[in-house]
C-alpha cells in the first residue's frame, strides 16, 4: 500500500493497509486539551481523551502565557514543550485505548485559538500584544510532527489550522469547517 499525504509518498507498506490508517484531532484550548482518534478510511472516531493544558502552570490567561514566554529567556521553549509532551501522551493514551500502534497515526491536526498554535509551534507571541495585534501568520502550517516532539508515524505530518486574525483563531477556521457554513450560500 502506498501512504500518500497532499500528495507526498509518507511510506509503502506490504499487503493491504487502508484499514490502518489514522489521524489525531486535536483542540489545543487554553484550559483544556482535547484529542480524538480517527480513522482515516471512515472517517470514524475509535477513542477520546481529554486533559487540563499544562501551560496552566504558567498562567491561566493567554496575556500570561504570552507574558512568560517575553520576560523569561526560556519561557516560550518551555511552553512549546509542556504542549508538545502532553500532547504526545494523550496520543499513546488514544492508541492504548483502540489498540493500534502509533506508527499507523500519519497526520496531526491541531485547532486552538491563535496564541495556543503560535505556542504549539514554538512561534513568537509578542506581536498579539503589541497594535496591531497580528498573528506571525495567518496561513496554514505543516510540519513534520516529529520537529513537534510528537512519536506517530516518521514521516507523519502536523497540521496546524489557518487562522483570521489575532484573537480569532484556529478553532474558530475549524468550527466553519465542521459545520459547514463556509458552503452556505447566504449570511449563517
Amino acid at each position: 500500500t502506498a501512504v500518500l499525504a497532499e500528495r507526498r509518498l509518507l511510506d509503502v507498506e506490504p499487503g493491504n493497509t487502508e484499514a490502518d490508517a489514522f489521524a489525531v484531532a486535536l483542540d489545543i484550548g487554553k484550559t483544556t486539551l482535547v484529542a480524538a482518534l480517527l480513522d482515516l478510511g471512515t472517517g470514524s472516531e475509535w477513542a477520546l481523551g481529554a486533559r487540563l493544558n499544562p501551560q496552566t502552570r504558567f498562567g491561566d490567561d493567554v496575556l500570561s502565557r504570552i507574558l512568560h514566554a517575553r520576560q523569561d529567556p526560556d519561557g516560550l521553549r518551555q511552553l512549546q514543550e509542556a504542549i508538545a509532551r502532553a500532547v504526545d501522551e494523550m496520543i499513546g493514551e488514544l492508541c492504548s485505548q483502540a489498540g493500534i500502534p502509533r506508527e499507523r497515526i500519519y497526520a496531526i491536526a491541531f485547532a486552538g485559538n491563535t496564541t495556543m498554535q503560535q505556542l504549539l509551534c514554538g512561534v513568537d507571541t509578542s506581536s498579539l500584544v503589541e497594535v496591531p495585534f497580528a498573528p506571525a501568520t495567518g496561513h496554514a502550517l505543516t510540519f513534520a510532527a516529529a520537529e513537534l516532539g510528537l512519536h506517530i508515524h516518521p514521516r507523519g505530518s502536523a497540521y496546524v489550522m489557518p487562522v483570521i486574525g489575532g484573537f480569532v483563531g484556529g478553532d474558530t477556521v475549524a468550527g466553519i469547517l465542521a459545520t459547514g457554513m463556509a458552503e452556505a450560500d447566504a449570511p449563517t
